[in-house]
C-alpha cells in the first residue's frame, strides 16, 4: 500500500495514475519518461504505507509504532496506552491489601 502525504489517503500501487511526461534519448533511442502520482489528488508526494493492527487504516511507515509485536498508528497507540494504564491502576486499587503484604515481605527480606 501507498500513502499520499498531501491528501492523506492510502491506495494500492496498481491504482497509481501514470503519465508520460518527457521524451528523452536513451542509448540512441527516444523513450518516454513515466511519472506516477496519487489517483485522488494528483500529487507526486507519496510513500510506502503500513496497516495499523488496531484500526486497519494505512499510515506512512514513520507514523506506525511497533508495541509487543503489534503495529499501532498514533491515535490507536494513545488509546492502547490509556486502556493499559487504566487496567494497571485498577489492578493496584483492587489488590491494595495484597500489594501492602508484598511490600512488607520485601522489607523483611532486606
Amino acid at each position: 500500500m501507498l500513502f499520499c502525504n498531501d491528501c492523506k489517503t492510502s491506495f494500492r500501487e496498481m491504482d497509481l495514475k501514470r503519465e508520460k511526461v518527457n521524451l528523452t534519448e536513451y542509448m540512441g533511442r527516444l523513450e518516454w519518461e513515466t511519472q506516477s502520482f496519487c489517483p485522488r489528488c494528483g500529487s507526486w508526494d507519496y510513500t510506502e504505507a503500513t496497516e495499523c493492527d488496531s484500526c486497519g487504516r494505512y499510515f506512512p511507515d514513520d507514523q506506525v509504532y511497533l508495541v509487543n509485536d503489534y503495529l499501532f498508528c498514533e491515535r490507536c497507540l494513545e488509546k492502547h496506552l490509556r486502556i493499559h494504564s487504566a487496567a494497571v491502576a485498577k489492578f493496584f486499587i483492587n489488590n491494595k491489601d495484597w500489594i501492602e503484604e508484598l511490600n512488607e515481605y520485601i522489607k523483611e527480606e532486606r
